[in-house]
């Protein structure tokens, strides 16, 4: 098991634009973070996409997205399912050092999304490297 690294790497930027022309390619267009994180909650929770979403259905999903791609990181891990929402119970492994600025926010949520989706492609290394 590699041990995953605190910070997202100084790459970054080069492994995100690899992630959103993989999802590009296969989704018709390059995704924004919160729809990667949506696709993540889709996925996680075996639905898919329903045009007319409301928008708090759209955010319990970038949510969900959000959780399963920290998990990746090993910062949540998922606890069994809500009975009335569907939805995933969560315990927290380790928290935050600090409240993150929204830039690093932003940037632990590519990072986390992006390790999300190596474990789908694994050959997303190699093209990131």
């Amino acid at each position: 098991m590699r041990v995953l690294p605190e910070e997202p790497p100084e790459d970054l930027d080069r492994r995100w634009e690899r992630l959103c022309k993989r999802l590009a390619a296969r989704f018709g267009k390059s995704p924004s973070l919160e729809g990667v994180l949506f696709l993540i909650g889709l996925r996680e929770l075996g639905l898919g996409y329903e045009p007319g979403l409301e928008k708090e259905a759209k955010q319990d999903l970038i949510q969900e997205g959000a959780n399963y791609a920290l998990a990746a990181l090993g910062y949540l891990e998922p606890m069994g399912r809500e009975p009335h929402t569907g939805f995933t119970r969560w315990r927290s492994l380790r928290p935050l050092d600090k409240p993150l600025d929204p830039d690093k926010q932003e940037r632990l949520l590519r990072w986390a999304a992006w390790r999300y989706f190596l474990a789908c492609w694994p050959d997303l290394e190699e093209e990131a490297g």
